[in-house]
């Protein structure tokens, strides 16, 4: 048989490894969100692209992403995975970057360190 410190050495070791693939599991949801949002905002940029080309310049902040639907995309490309509107805003004073799109990631709240910009890199 096996003695008890053997037993116990065993439930410890397993008892690890069920915490580890607990700890690498547990933001699996989070991130494929943050993915899908990601896929969203390039349909939108995208979106965004063909407009400016068939009207001559992007939609104004006061005009906002409602104006591609339903000629550029569906009216659900209009939220992140989150459920919540994608944020825009145009023009800005960044000559590179003719407008702004940007998801407030998970926690909903603006400037934190979840916020997804279509200008991050990847």
């Amino acid at each position: 048989g096996f003695t008890l410190l053997e037993v116990m050495l065993v439930l410890l070791i397993i008892g690890a490894l069920a915490a580890a693939v607990a700890i690498n599991f547990a933001g699996a949801g989070e991130r494929a969100k943050a993915r899908t949002t990601r896929i969203g905002m390039n349909t939108l940029k995208n979106a965004l692209v063909e407009y400016a080309g068939d009207k001559g310049a992007y939609p104004t902040t006061a005009e906002g992403l409602q104006v591609l639907v339903p000629a550029y995309v569906e009216a659900k490309a209009l939220q992140d995975a989150w459920k919540r509107p994608f944020q825009y805003y145009a023009p800005t004073d960044d000559p590179n970057r003719p407008y702004d799109l940007f998801s407030l990631g998970g926690d909903g709240a603006a400037n934190t360190a979840d916020d997804l910009s279509v200008w991050d890199p990847e």
